[in-house]
């Protein structure tokens, strides 16, 4: 008698990401969320997400994401509103831990 052993392996991947801004001055109010949000800069945003800075661009032209500029002419978007728009970026099962240092 010949008998085959099937072996199956799952494997579950977390990540947890953590992005330090050194700044003393409260977190950025996001109007659209109506709370107050570590906004990130385009860079962080393309690492984290994924996305180009021209897409990133698009994005805020067409109002599907948060954003913000500051007094020095700096875009900020809003981390929740980039979750919001692609739900697959919910399925990779990042957590994203935003802290002011």
């Amino acid at each position: 008698m010949n008998t085959d052993t099937r072996t199956e392996i799952t494997v579950e991947t977390h990540e947890v990401i953590v992005i330090r801004h050194r700044s003393r001055f409260p977190k950025p109010f996001c109007a659209r969320c109506g709370s107050q949000s570590l906004m990130l800069t385009l860079d962080e945003a393309t690492v984290l997400f994924g996305y180009s800075t021209r897409e990133l661009c698009r994005l805020v032209e067409q109002e599907q994401i948060h954003f913000m500029e500051t007094s020095r002419r700096m875009l900020l978007v809003c981390p929740e509103s980039l979750i919001n728009v692609n739900p697959a970026s919910r399925d990779r099962h990042t957590t994203l831990e935003l802290k002011s240092a």
